[in-house]
């Protein structure tokens, strides 16, 4: 089991770093698919790879102008959804865990896929409402699912607010972090737990995906991003399938 969590932080790591925004999405499907986790445990898992990860990524990273206030409004409307979320997950089934891994798969294939920035047509009180909406979905998706929700977070504070990319990139992450806190808070309350031996495969991923994630971000300036970002869009498409067959095997 060492070894899965190994190969898995690994990947998950490596993604982090090439792709950005997105990458810890993989930690979850993967928990479930290789490590034989149950989604409350695999997701649970995933909270601890985000938290980790998206803190690691957030201190190396160069932070301009970062809006504090703002993330924390963020982090606010987030828990709106997020503390619901991380209930709702020890509450669904299998089935229906395996049907929200897809659904969550499929929104970040689309996002990632079409992430490029375009002009917002919307009014500056409606853009206000739109990111309040956009904060609340992400602290939701955090809670249920353990994915950090940056593939959804990125591409709405480039659309919607004047961020400039480095500042998006960082509020990003910082809403992430307190998302995933939040989430992990309520999981540990409802009592979700892993014994040694999970544990020890939780602890492997999240070490190698926060070193994985550091070469691969030295890897990512050497490659076309738009590339990269449909391959991630394909991988997660793929990994549908995976979770598709899974489920229908159980």
């Amino acid at each position: 089991m060492l070894a899965v969590g190994l190969l898995v932080g690994v990947v998950i790591g490596a993604v982090l770093g090439i792709v950005g925004a997105g990458g810890s999405l993989l930690a979850t499907p993967l928990l479930v698919l290789v490590g034989n986790f149950t989604f409350a445990e695999a997701s649970t898992g995933a909270l601890f790879v985000v938290f980790f990860a998206s803190s690691t990524a957030f201190v190396l990273r160069k932070r301009d102008n970062l809006h504090w206030k703002t993330a924390l409004i963020a982090i606010l409307l987030g828990s709106i959804g997020s503390i619901p979320g991380a209930w709702l997950a020890t509450q669904i089934s299998e089935l229906a865990s395996s049907f929200v891994l897809m659904a969550v798969l499929a929104l970040a294939s689309f996002a990632t896929w079409n992430s490029e920035k375009t002009k917002s047509r919307v009014s500056e009180s409606a853009g206000r409402l739109l990111l309040a909406f956009v904060f609340i979905f992400a602290g939701l998706l955090t809670g249920l699912t353990g994915v950090g929700a940056g593939y959804i977070l990125l591409p709405a504070l480039l659309i919607l607010t004047s961020l400039k990319f480095r500042e998006a990139v960082s509020l990003s992450l910082l809403v992430v972090i307190g998302n995933a806190l939040v989430a992990l808070s309520t999981r540990l309350i409802q009592g979700v737990r892993f014994n040694l031996e999970d544990g020890s495969v939780i602890s492997m991923v999240v070490i190698a995906a926060v070193i994985g994630s550091a070469v691969g971000a030295k890897i990512s300036n050497k490659l076309n991003r738009k590339v990269v970002q449909r391959g991630f869009s394909i991988l997660t498409l793929g990994l549908i399938v995976l979770v598709a067959f899974e489920a229908a095997i159980r």
